[in-house]
C-alpha cells in the first residue's frame, strides 16, 4: 500500500509566490552579469556621462520586461503527480511538459538563500540518473510542503508491503544521528588550508573575461594605460613590481579561499538518517544534500598539503549522474578527522570495512614516471629554445624552476599512485603534494576496458578504465597480463553479482 501524504499531490501545485521574487533575481544577476564589460567600457571610454541617459533607460526597461516575465512564468509553472509519476508543466513561450517516473528519482535536495530563509521557504532540486542537471526545480516551496513532496516520492519509489515498512520508511525521513559538525576554529583551518591556487586562477579568469569583453566592444585596454603612461612596459618588468604583484596575488586568493570556505561550509553538519547520509552547509545560500547508501556509487576523500599538516580531510560521497552532472552529484563535507572518515566507511559498508585497512597495495609501472618526466623535458627544451630567440636571458629562471618543481611533482605523483583489490572493493590512490584515495565496490562497476598506446605495447604495459554510474576511475600502466586479470576478475564479479547497485 502506497504511502499517503496530506497534501493533495494530484492536483496541480503552484510553488510559493515568493517563486516570483526569486525568478526575477536570477534573470537580474543573468543581465547584470552580461552588462558588466559594457559598464566599464563605458566608464573607461568616457561615455558614461554623455549616454547617462539612455544608460538609465535601458535598464529600467529591461529592469520591467524582466519582471513581467517573471510573473507569467511563476503561473505558468505547475506540477502535480500521476500515481508513480511527478508532472510538470512550464515555459513562456516555448511551453515544456516533463513526466519523470518517481524510479528515475536519484536525489531530492533541498537549497535555501537569504531570501528563501526570510519567507520560510526552499528551493527543491529533483536530480535523475543520466540527466546534465536537475530535471525539476522549484524556486520557492513551503519548507513543509517541500519535506512532503520529498517523502510522498522517496517512499513510493518501492511500494511498501506491509504498514510496519511503511513505519521504518517515516523513522527514515525523520530520525537523524549526527557524524560531524564543522566548528568555527574548524572552519577557519579548513579556509586556512584550502586549494588557494585556486581561488587565484579564478582572479586570472575573472581579469581575462573583462578584458576579452572590453576589446569585443573595441576597447583596447592596453593602448589606454599606454596613452597615460608612456612607460608602462618598462615599469612594468620591473621586478618591484612584479613582486608586488605576485605578493597581491597569494593575498587575494588567501581571503577568497576564506570567504568562499565560510559562504560555503558555515555550520556544516553531516548525519546519518536511516540507511543514508544528510550534509547540511552554508551561509548565506544553505544546501541540503541526501545521499542514501544504494545511491553512492563511490566515496573518495583527500589532503592538500596543508590539509595533510592539519590532519583534515575532505571527502566526496559521489551518485549515479552523467559525465555532466559528475560534480553536483558528489556531496561533499571538509574538516572531518581520520575518525570521522573510518565511522562513514563503516556505516557504508558494515564489517567488509575492514577490508579495506587489510588491503594488498601495489604500485604502477615505471613508465608512469618517465613519461612524466619527458613531458616536462620537452615542454623545458621548447621554452628554452623561445627564450635563446628572444635573448630573455632573465626568463631562464623561470623555466629552471618550473623543470624542477615538475620534476619533483612527478617523482611523488608517481611514488602515491597505487591501485589496490580485495574480496569486494576496487581502490585507487593518488595525489602529488597531498594524498587521495577512491573506494569503490566492485559489483557497482559498469563496464571495464583495456587501452594500450604503442609506447605501452612495446613495454607490455596497459591501462585500465574502469567506468561506473559516477565517473571514471583508471589504474595507468600496469603489465599487460595483470591488467587483463583484474578485467577478467571484475568482469566476472559484475556478471554473477545479483546486488542492486541503485
Amino acid at each position: 500500500m502506497a504511502k499517503k501524504s496530506s497534501h493533495d499531490f494530484s492536483q496541480p501545485t503552484r510553488q510559493s509566490y515568493v517563486a516570483i521574487l526569486i525568478i526575477t533575481y536570477n534573470l537580474y544577476k543573468v543581465i547584470v552579469r552580461n552588462l558588466i564589460p559594457l559598464f566599464i567600457a563605458f566608464l573607461i571610454g568616457g561615455s558614461a556621462k554623455s549616454k547617462g541617459g539612455y544608460i538609465f533607460y535601458s535598464i529600467m526597461v529591461i529592469a520591467g520586461i524582466a519582471a513581467i516575465y517573471s510573473i507569467i512564468a511563476f503561473f505558468k509553472y505547475y506540477f502535480y503527480l500521476k500515481e508513480d509519476h511527478i508532472i510538470v508543466n512550464k515555459g513562456v513561450l516555448r511551453k515544456t511538459k516533463l513526466e519523470i517516473p518517481f524510479e528515475r528519482i536519484q536525489s531530492i535536495n533541498f537549497e535555501q538563500n537569504v531570501i528563501h530563509r526570510l519567507f520560510g521557504v526552499v528551493k527543491l532540486n529533483m536530480d535523475t540518473a543520466g540527466s546534465a542537471k536537475e530535471e525539476v526545480q522549484l524556486n520557492a516551496l513551503n519548507i513543509d510542503l517541500a519535506k512532503r513532496l520529498r517523502s510522498h516520492i522517496l517512499s513510493n519509489r518501492v511500494i511498501a508491503p506491509t504498514n510496519e515498512s511503511q513505519e521504518e520508511l517515516q523513522v527514515e525521513e525523520d530520525v537523524r544521528e549526527e557524524i560531524f559538525r564543522l566548528s568555527i576554529p574548524q572552519l577557519i583551518k579548513v579556509g586556512v588550508t584550502a586549494n588557494h591556487l585556486r581561488s587565484g586562477g579564478l582572479i586570472i579568469i575573472f581579469f581575462f573575461y573583462i578584458y576579452d569583453s572590453l576589446e569585443d566592444f573595441g576597447l583596447n585596454v592596453v593602448e589606454k594605460l599606454e596613452e597615460y603612461t608612456p612607460v608602462f612596459q618598462q615599469v612594468a618588468r620591473s621586478l618591484f613590481i612584479v613582486l608586488f604583484l605576485v605578493v597581491l596575488f597569494f593575498i587575494v586568493s588567501f581571503f577568497i579561499s576564506i570567504i568562499n570556505t565560510i559562504l560555503r561550509y558555515y555550520n556544516l553538519r553531516m548525519f546519518r538518517r536511516g540507511d543514508g547520509f544528510v550534509i547540511d552547509s552554508g551561509l548565506f545560500n544553505r544546501k541540503q544534500y541526501a545521499a542514501k547508501d544504494s545511491k553512492i556509487q563511490m566515496v573518495g576523500w583527500s589532503q592538500n598539503l596543508l590539509q595533510g599538516l592539519a590532519r583534515i580531510y575532505s571527502i566526496g560521497l559521489k551518485q549515479a549522474s552523467s559525465i555532466e552532472n559528475s560534480l553536483k552529484s558528489t556531496f561533499v563535507a571538509v574538516g572531518l578527522s581520520s575518525q570521522n572518515i573510518s565511522k562513514i566507511i563503516d556505516y557504508l559498508y558494515g564489517i567488509r570495512a575492514e577490508e579495506f585497512q587489510s588491503m594488498d597495495w601495489q604500485s604502477v609501472d615505471r613508465y608512469y614516471l618517465f613519461r612524466r618526466l619527458y613531458y616536462s623535458t620537452v615542454a623545458a627544451i621548447i621554452a628554452t629554445i623561445i627564450i635563446v630567440f628572444s635573448q630573455d636571458w632573465m626568463d631562464l629562471i623561470y623555466v629552471l624552476v618550473f623543470f624542477v618543481v615538475a620534476v619533483m611533482a612527478s617523482f611523488l605523483n608517481y611514488k602515491k599512485k597505487k591501485y589496490g583489490l580485495s574480496e569486494h572493493f576496487l581502490s585507487v590512490k593518488g595525489g602529488t603534494f597531498g594524498h587521495s584515495v577512491e573506494l569503490i565496490e566492485q559489483y557497482k562497476i559498469q563496464s571495464v576496458s583495456l587501452t594500450s598506446t604503442p609506447f605501452q605495447r612495446r613495454r607490455e604495459l596497459a591501462s585500465l578504465r574502469i567506468m561506473t554510474a559516477s565517473g571514471l576511475l583508471q589504474i595507468p600502466d600496469i603489465p599487460s597480463t595483470i591488467a587483463l586479470r583484474l578485467k577478467n576478475r571484475l568482469i566476472y564479479t559484475i556478471e554473477k553479482s545479483q546486488a542492486d547497485w541503485m
